[in-house]
Order: structure tokens, then C-alpha cells, then sequence
């Protein structure tokens, strides 16, 4: 006989055969190595038998196994125990160092359900539908962090909406987006009037009214509105409007403020952070005289009680504020 009958079926090197098999990559060689070490003995069989399932598993948790491998550890062994699995109940669970256990150990088993898992995601049909799965997110009320589909995240600001499929969002309102890097797939944000083309960066993107604003925190981006198109990199920004692309330096750091939790100046006019203030507390600010909006101003307030905030800022600049019903009027 070969000495690949004579395995140990806990053997990596036949381990690795059976990943090739599984795979449909094994030669013809190969699949009659595997047909015969079967059919040695029960024991080979049987390995071969649980192989197959830990494969099949591995294809069903691959998103979780992303996530989590513990947690997807639970579920197959759940699914492997339980009435109807095909296997007979055997008495309390054996060690799987023990010699009597015809399973790898725990490590080993999540090693090759993980790369049974991945191999399948990057590779096969699970790729394709994980991806491209259709996601709506959605924050009424308060800022929302979450992961997408390709591994990407975005935050939300509150009264935002984002829809994805296949590395391309359609977003209403704002968002800050981590990309997770594809040379091949282009991550592509639509806003308003505007497409953002991305391969691998962080960037904010916000919509108001018929203008949508761009900044870049790493790497670049292209914004492209209509026939016009603009490349930007980090410490730049870009405004799409009905006037077309405006590009220019900025070393402004409010619009992180819903991510932060921080309102950051830097000789920003006092106008401007009245503006990104108005829109984190939804209550209308009135400046008056209006010229008062170009005063500078640099430091960090929370974005905590409105009061406190407003104390801070009108104190530092000489200023006074009161409340005309809902409207607050700085003077």
C-alpha cells in the first residue's frame, strides 16, 4: 500500500489533500489518493466524513467567522450535536487531545474553518453575495457606527441615510467612511448631484440643501459632478454645487464633531461654528450684527449641554446670548 494510506488521519499533509479535493483543484492522483484512503478503514472514512461537514459548515458561518470564530465555534459544534446531524449520540463529549477522538483539535478545526471559510468568501459565490447584499442603514435620531458588507465603515450623522450594494452607497445627509482597500472594485459613494471614487481612504462626505461638501482625512479621492472631476487629498476639501466643483486647502475639523463629540477650532470664523452648532442641536442660532461671524476662533468644546457651550463661546469672544423661544440670538 501507499504510504498515504498508512496516515495518521489527523495528518496536516492529508489534511491539505482534502482541502484540494473539496476544492475541486485536486489532480487526478490526488482524488484516487483520497477514494482509497477512504476506503482503508472506518476510521479514514469517517475523518473524511466530518472533514466534509466542518467544509460545509465553514461555508454557512463564513460571515461570522469574519467577525467571530468563537462564536462560529459554538454554532458548528451545536449544529454537529445536534438530534438529526447524522451521528449518533456518544456519551459525554472526549477530549480532543484524547486518541480515541477522530477530530483535530479545537484549534486545529478552527484553523481549517477559517480557511475553508475564507477561501470560499474570496474566491466563490459567498464572495459575490456577501458583498453585494443590499444594506440600508438608517440614524433618525443619533449618530450610528457600523460595519458594511466589504469591510468598510461609515459613521452616520443623526438624520442620515445610507444605502449599499457592491461597494456603491447612495447617502442622504453625512457620513464618515473608512474604506477597506480593493484594487479591482472601487468603493463609490453617490451624494446628491455627486460621485466619490475611492480605492482605499477616509473621508467625510455631507449634503445640504443642493451642495454637497467633501473632506479627506487619509488618502484621495476623486468627486466628479457631471463632465467636471476634481482629485483631493488629505487636508483638502471640495464643494459640488449648481456653480460646479470648488477645491481648496482646509485645515477645518468640525465636521468630525458627530464623531468625536468634540467641536475642534482652529481661528475658524465664529460663524462657521455657529452653523455646524445649529445643526448638532437642531435649534436655530441668530448672530447679530451678522459681521460679529467672521471673529476667530480657536479651541475644543464638548458636544454636551448646549448652555455650557454657548457660555464658553460668547465668553471667550465678549459675546452674550439669550433665548427668543426656540431661536437662540448671540449678540
Amino acid at each position: 500500500m501507499s504510504s498515504a494510506q498508512h496516515r495518521d488521519p489527523r495528518d496536516p499533509i492529508m489534511d491539505g489533500l482534502l482541502v484540494k479535493y473539496l476544492l475541486g483543484e485536486a489532480s487526478a492522483e490526488e482524488r484516487e489518493t483520497v477514494t482509497r484512503w477512504c476506503a482503508l478503514d472506518a476510521a479514514n472514512r469517517k475523518y473524511f466524513d466530518d472533514f466534509r461537514l466542518l467544509w460545509d459548515t465553514g461555508r454557512a458561518l463564513a460571515p461570522e467567522l469574519r467577525a467571530d470564530p468563537e462564536a462560529a465555534w459554538e454554532r458548528f459544534v451545536e449544529r454537529r450535536t445536534a438530534p438529526g446531524a447524522g451521528r449518533r449520540a456518544s456519551g459525554p463529549r472526549q477530549s480532543a487531545s484524547q486518541p480515541g477522538d477522530a477530530l483535530p483539535a479545537r484549534r486545529v478545526l478552527l484553523r481549517w474553518m477559517v480557511a475553508a471559510a475564507m477561501v470560499l468568501l474570496l474566491g466563490g459565490a459567498a464572495t459575490w453575495w456577501w458583498l453585494s447584499r443590499p444594506l440600508v442603514l438608517d440614524a433618525p435620531t443619533a449618530a450610528l457606527t457600523a460595519t458594511l458588507p466589504d469591510g468598510s465603515s461609515v459613521t452616520l450623522n443623526a438624520h442620515s441615510t445610507l444605502r449599499y450594494k457592491d461597494r456603491a452607497v447612495t447617502l442622504e445627509g453625512e457620513g464618515f467612511f473608512t474604506i477597506a482597500p480593493d484594487a479591482y472594485k472601487p468603493f463609490v459613494v453617490h451624494a446628491g448631484n455627486a460621485t466619490i471614487q475611492v480605492l482605499g481612504t477616509s473621508f467625510n462626505v455631507r449634503t445640504r440643501d443642493s451642495a454637497v461638501a467633501v473632506v479627506v482625512e487619509t488618502g484621495r479621492v476623486a468627486v466628479s459632478l457631471g463632465a467636471d472631476r476634481q482629485v483631493i487629498s488629505a487636508g483638502e476639501r471640495v464643494q459640488a454645487d449648481e456653480k460646479g466643483l470648488l477645491k481648496w486647502a482646509s485645515s477645518d475639523e468640525l465636521y468630525q464633531y458627530y464623531r468625536t463629540r468634540l467641536f475642534v477650532c482652529r481661528a475658524t470664523p465664529l460663524g462657521e461654528l455657529l452653523r455646524t452648532v445649529s445643526e448638532a442641536y437642531n435649534v436655530p442660532i441668530l448672530l447679530v450684527p451678522p459681521d460679529t461671524d467672521t471673529k476667530p476662533l480657536t479651541g475644543t468644546y464638548r458636544f454636551g449641554s448646549l448652555d455650557s457651550l454657548l457660555n464658553v463661546v460668547t465668553q471667550t469672544l465678549g459675546l452674550t446670548w439669550t433665548r427668543n423661544g426656540k431661536e437662540v440670538v448671540i449678540r
